[in-house]
């Protein structure tokens, strides 16, 4: 049994709980999924009831087993009306993800995320959220009397059906520190643009995989010509990629073509007939792996692409900084060595001063962001890898079963 409770509370940027009052702009929707008989699930996913923040219908789902890696829980968010939401829309919001230790709650899990919800994209969570091992470990409290409690706090900061210029980051509306709205000293801008620095160099020296380098094929291909094949319209749907068999169109032509001919298989081998049945047997699972793997890739690729985003906006300020605060420093020197032009140089550098300042709050604003985008990536080179290696053993299976009929 499934029990979910929702809590709204409004939340100061010091941390303090107010109560009674809400803050606008600073709204936190606090979740808890209690999920009652947990050793007992025997399902490959499990949905919560759905609920209401900012207007829009969410649910928490899981794969108690993982989704592409084994031996992992995997916890997501998704909205759950996108059919019937505005073109266009988005949803910005920070989450948090929790799984509580009933026994030290010291020791409960959480992963934090900023992410962009908007058509195609409407899940985000964790595929490695907690290892099984761990989590059904006796000796932790993260199932307790065979109870497991799924926690998840969603902040929304922006939220729009159509809008506006969308080629920014989709995390650039993540709210930056409070400091950088007033002015910044020489010794705080130093060390904003130091840290970019060093955090540029650092992922200098990574390269993200692409997908477009992937030789897993996502995009449609044309069948091949079974024209002359005795078995019509079975041999054509069998000849097609798994890609195309995806299309829901094509899945329910196979289901059909897959119960038809259940009822007569006097035209196949006794070879193939075993292979037939077993393809009714197997085909859902297969095209349901082979979904989630492409969303997970999909997943991945719109992640590293915002990430790619944020940190060409970093370069680019630290480029422009760099400018600022090479001639800044040429006017100081001039300064103690030409009295007369002293004032017109203090004037001409506070006038830099300003626009370094101007380009040191879009530095702390753009590391602030990649800083924390950048935690993700070596989970989501992990989950690309995972989730190549599984299309190739998927691509592999369905090989073995064309070759009984091509």
């Amino acid at each position: 049994m499934f029990h979910l409770f929702i809590s709204v509370v409004a939340q100061e940027k010091g941390g303090s709980i107010v109560k009674n009052q809400l803050l606008e702009g600073c709204q936190i929707t606090k979740l808890t999924w209690r999920i009652d008989n947990f050793s007992r699930l025997n399902v490959k996913k499990i949905f919560s009831e759905i609920f209401m923040v900012s207007g829009f219908k969410w649910r928490i789902f899981l794969y108690p087993k993982g989704i592409r890696v084994d031996d992992y829980l995997s916890v997501y968010l998704e909205v759950v009306d996108d059919a019937t939401a505005p073109v266009g829309w988005f949803i910005d919001a920070d989450i948090t993800f929790n799984v509580v230790d009933q026994i030290d709650h010291k020791k409960t899990v959480d992963h934090e995320t900023k992410c962009t919800f908007k058509q195609r994209h409407v899940s985000w969570g964790f595929p490695t959220f907690i290892s099984l091992d761990k989590l059904h470990d006796p000796g932790r409290g993260y199932i307790f009397d065979d109870t497991c409690i799924i926690e998840v706090e969603v902040s929304v900061s922006a939220t729009s059906p159509v809008s506006g210029n969308r080629d920014q980051p989709a995390d650039s509306s993540v709210a930056v520190h409070t400091s950088i709205n007033n002015p910044l000293h020489l010794d705080t801008m130093d060390s904003i643009y130091s840290k970019a620095q060093s955090f540029l160099k650092s992922r200098s020296k990574r390269s993200f995989s692409s997908m477009s380098d992937s030789s897993i094929t996502v995009a449609g291909s044309s069948a091949q010509d079974n024209a002359g094949l005795v078995k019509g319209h079975f041999n054509e749907l069998i000849s097609l990629p798994l890609n195309d068999l995806a299309d829901p169109n094509h899945e329910s032509a196979m289901r059909e073509s897959l119960f038809t001919l259940g009822n007569d298989l006097t035209s196949f081998s006794e070879e193939q007939i075993q292979q037939i049945k077993r393809l009714k047997d197997e085909f859902p699972r297969i095209i349901e792996d082979w979904r989630d793997s492409v969303q997970v890739l999909d997943d991945c690729q719109s992640f590293l692409s915002n990430f790619e985003k944020t940190k060409n906006l970093l370069e680019d300020a630290v480029k422009t900084e760099e400018a600022i605060k090479g001639t800044l420093e040429k006017l100081r020197m001039r300064t103690n060595e030409l009295d007369k032009e002293l004032e017109a140089a203090r004037k001409e550098a506070k006038q830099l001063a300003e626009q370094r300042q101007e380009a040191s709050k879009k530095t702390h604003e753009s590391y602030v962001i990649a800083e924390d985008q950048s935690v993700m990536i070596e989970l989501k080179e992990l989950e690309i890898t995972q989730a190549r290696d599984e299309l190739e053993d998927l691509k592999a299976e369905w090989d073995s079963i064309k070759s009984h009929f091509i």
